[in-house]
């Protein structure tokens, strides 16, 4: 399991907003899923209200979030990528 940063913008109202998450996952399209599914519970948007513009893995070390750093430990990973 890595951690991954995924950039992208939510659809607020008439303009489009600027959100950045780090989520742990297997691969980059499971953490692209995990982001659609984190915006559509917390801010009930649409996948077509949302836009991701990037997607890319980073270390552990660099990793903010304390709910994907404990995530990535909890299954062995102790590195990240």
């Amino acid at each position: 399991m890595k951690i991954y940063k995924v950039i992208g913008s939510m659809k607020n109202g008439k303009k489009w907003e600027s959100i950045n998450k780090e989520i742990a996952a297997k691969n980059k399209e499971m953490a692209v899923d995990e982001f659609y599914a984190l915006l559509g519970s917390i801010y009930k948007k649409n996948r077509r209200e949302i836009k991701i513009e990037d997607a890319y893995s980073i270390p552990l070390k660099d990793a903010t979030d304390p709910r994907a750093i404990y995530k990535t430990r909890k299954h062995g990973e102790e590195h990240g990528e």
